[in-house]
């Protein structure tokens, strides 16, 4: 429930990140095994100039970007080594950047799974403190 919450903050605090035009410096998709789970990610290293400063980062979504091979293998492909690419960074601190504000289907799924039933555990919580409360 608690990763929900921040993934949520995280992006509506990225909604109003700035933009800059950056450089793509590398990009690859990395495997990791998980017990019987492979999860792919895009990692694509970026440089970008604030303010005169340069500033290096790999951040592609502001959640987690774990997925199937096949979107990893999609979202590298679109970011070419060398290739322009846009960078959206927080004004306030602009070595946080990513590439994209947008949430991950496997965030919004995440999401919409966890909010409906922490309200539930919430509320049955409420029942039954309310029965307990009730029979003293």
């Amino acid at each position: 429930m608690l990763l929900c919450g921040q993934w949520a903050v995280t992006a509506l605090r990225t909604s109003g990140f700035a933009t800059v035009k950056g450089v793509v410096i590398s990009s690859h998709v990395k495997s990791t095994e998980v017990g019987a789970i492979n999860l792919h990610d895009p990692v694509i290293e970026y440089a970008y100039v604030v303010q005169g400063r340069r500033y290096r980062n790999n951040v592609y979504v502001p959640t987690d970007s774990s997925g199937k091979r096949k979107w990893a293998t999609t979202v590298v492909a679109q970011y070419p080594p060398k290739s322009p690419c846009t960078v959206y960074y927080d004004p306030a601190e602009p070595q946080n950047s990513v590439l994209s504000t947008k949430l991950t289907s496997g965030a919004i799924w995440t999401i919409a799974l966890c909010v409906p039933l922490g309200l539930l555990f919430f509320l049955n919580g409420v029942f039954v403190l309310m029965i307990h409360r009730r029979n003293r």
